[in-house]
């Protein structure tokens, strides 16, 4: 894993820890498309993304063997999956505020010191819709000449491309309260 960022090699090693365990008894040549298949339906939920997850998991680990001549076929490269239903509604208005204003309360019923800045980064994941990790990572030095740029994580080794977004009135709101709340770990 060493192309990938420290937090995916945590959950891919966790993820090839699962699948080592299910598989423990096997030798490398013996695992069938259906014991494959045993594993997915045993570890995830039907349709679910975490399916697609662990059967390209299974791909890659049987190429490996393959590849090294430990194996001579790879049996979870054809197994078909139907994906995750799509999502049919978005949040409402009100949903998107109770959610808002309860991460000004903690566990105890009381007010959070992190509060206003998850409401400042909640705020921000709605007016940019940028993924979450590109709007936590985000820098002062990527604000300037009335735009916000971000070069999207999941592209950032493929395309490259940068997202340039405008400052609006609204957005402009949001980062002047984030100034207002004080340091922010990572913003520099």
């Amino acid at each position: 894993f060493p192309t990938l960022k420290p937090d995916t090699q945590k959950e891919y090693h966790w993820q090839y820890e699962k699948i080592a365990k299910a598989f423990a008894d096997f030798d490398i040549e013996v695992p069938q498309k259906r014991d494959c298949i045993e594993f997915l339906e045993m570890h995830c939920k039907p349709r679910s993304r975490m399916m697609q997850v662990y059967r390209d998991r299974l791909v890659s680990l049987f190429r490996w063997a393959a590849d090294r001549g430990y194996r001579t076929d790879n049996p979870a490269l054809d197994i078909a999956l139907k994906g995750p239903p799509k999502n049919t509604r978005y949040c409402t208005g009100e949903e998107y505020h109770k959610i808002r204003d309860a991460m000004m309360i903690g566990a105890d019923g009381k007010q959070t010191a992190s509060g206003p800045m998850l409401q400042c980064f909640m705020d921000l994941l709605y007016l940019t819709a940028q993924r979450p990790t590109d709007i936590r990572l985000l820098k002062w030095s990527q604000i300037k000449n009335g735009v916000i740029e971000i070069t999207p994580s999941k592209t950032e080794r493929s395309s490259g491309g940068k997202v340039r977004i405008p400052i609006t009135p609204a957005i402009a709101a949001v980062l002047e309260r984030v100034r207002g709340i004080g340091s922010v770990k990572g913003m520099s």
